[in-house]
């Protein structure tokens, strides 16, 4: 039966309460957490101005080519191409990319979707 540490120190996230053995998982996770308010894009809360995606696109890393599909975001009314924090946990390339922004947390264009917006796109 396994035996409960004495004097062990614990690591929390501060937005979860997420516990960790080492402080440099806490760390990690805590820039990617999704209670984070660095990552509380407001783009993903109904902005009808965001347009998502799917697109096919090849990468290199360490000297190898891949391919791979990613999901991608677009502003209507800037027109400016978007990444959200899971991208850059997960290393896409589009976080390189010289055309692309992280997605705002706070944007003067803005403008929430509708309930009944939302019932036309799933039914058109």
């Amino acid at each position: 039966m396994p035996q409960p540490l004495e004097n062990c120190t614990n690591y929390k996230c501060d937005h979860c309460s997420k516990k960790y053995f080492r402080k440099c998982d806490a760390s990690k996770h805590e820039r990617y957490c999704s209670q984070n308010p660095a990552n509380n894009h407001l783009c993903f809360q109904m902005c009808k101005n965001l347009v998502r995606w799917e697109e096919e696109y090849e990468g290199c890393r360490d000297e190898i080519v891949f391919t791979g599909t990613r999901t991608t975001f677009t502003c209507i009314l800037s027109g400016q191409k978007m990444y959200s924090y899971i991208a850059e946990r997960k290393r896409h390339p589009v976080v390189t990319e010289p055309d692309t922004v992280r997605m705002p947390l706070e944007c003067d264009k803005y403008a929430r979707i509708t309930e009944q917006e939302q019932w036309d796109d799933l039914f058109s």
